[in-house]
């Protein structure tokens, strides 16, 4: 998934109660990448990074 992918997620996970903001997501995701827990995704659209789980964060 995207960050905003897992934004939108989020939100339709918890009814629309609640929309995490990018200010929070994206540097998330920086930290999970940099402890290895996930990984971009090897395959990516115009402008959009994709990220999978590692075995370390499954």
């Amino acid at each position: 998934m995207s960050g905003s992918e897992i934004i939108s997620e989020v939100e339709r996970r918890t009814g629309g109660c609640r929309r995490p903001s990018p200010g929070s997501v994206y540097p998330l995701l920086a930290w999970l990448q940099d402890n290895d827990y996930i990984r971009e995704a090897p395959l990516k659209e115009a402008g959009v990074k994709r990220y999978t789980l590692t075995d370390k964060g499954r």
